[in-house]
Parts: structure tokens; sequence; C-alpha cells
């Protein structure tokens, strides 16, 4: 929603899928995705995003980000490719095979998640089955009928 100098960033609760998604959790990371392309068309239109995350939870807290455009900035043209790019990108749940990528990609990778203000830590077979096996015992079981009465905003 536009509203004079800002865009905001809303969840909209109608519109999140209550069994196979009884925390929210897919519609925040979904959010997140649009926050990233919205603050990359801010930028490729040549100017700076402001992002104040969660800007009043207790009054609305549907409102995820406000983002507010300010001064000007030179457009790498990677982010101008990236932001051509934002039609065709999809997400794959697919298995990757087991190379590792090259150095020169994850040190890549790591650059672009400290940017973003987090971090990246790449996981052996072992772990990422380990770190699956958790993920899917964290969340109920769409057979589990307090599935469906689900509300609220996911915790973390």
């Amino acid at each position: 929603m536009v509203r004079r100098e800002f865009v905001e960033l809303l969840a909209d609760p109608d519109r999140r899928l209550r069994i196979l998604d009884p925390r929210g959790r897919n519609q925040y990371v979904s959010c997140g995705a649009a926050l990233f392309n919205l603050r990359l068309a801010v930028r490729t239109a040549g100017q700076r995003p402001m992002v104040w995350l969660l800007p009043s939870p207790e009054e609305e807290p549907g409102l995820l980000a406000a983002v507010r455009m300010t001064g000007m900035l030179r457009v790498p043209e990677e982010q101008r490719q990236l932001y051509d790019l934002i039609p065709v990108r999809r997400t794959s749940r697919r298995p990757f095979d087991d190379r590792r990528p090259p150095r020169a990609v994850l040190t890549e990778l790591r650059t672009a998640a400290s940017r973003e203000g987090a971090g990246l830590v790449p996981l052996d077979r072992h772990a990422s089955i380990d770190m699956l096996d958790h993920a899917a015992r964290a969340g109920p079981r769409p057979s589990d009928p307090r599935v469906d009465r689900a509300e609220g905003p996911c915790p973390a």
C-alpha cells in the first residue's frame, strides 16, 4: 500500500494457507521476498530505500515493513540485471547434487547474506538432513486437528 512518501508491506491473513502454513511462516517468507524485490525496484529507480521492519506491531500487527525512498543512488549493472529477472525467479525445493560450490561463489553468497543482516552457514549432507528433520518435527502435522485453529504471527 502506498501512503504519501512510504510504501507499506502488509500481510493479508485471508491469503494465508491455514492447513499448509498454520503459523504463517511461509507467508512471512513470501513477504520477505516481496520486500527484497521492492528494495531492488527502488534502487533500480536510482533511489535509496530506507526500511523499517515491524514499525508498529501493537497498533498494526499486519504491517510488516515500511519503505521510504531517499536520496539518489548509482545503480550497479548487476542490480539492474537482478531486477530484470524478478518475473522469472522461482523457488526450487528439489535436491541439489553433492558438489560443493566454488569458494568464490560461497564468498559472494556470504557477502550477500551479510548485506541483508544475515549469515550463511553451509551444511554438509548430514547436517542438512538433521536440520530438515528438526524443521519437520517443529511444525504440526497436517492431520493434527489443531492445525486449522492456529492463529497469530509466526513467533520467530
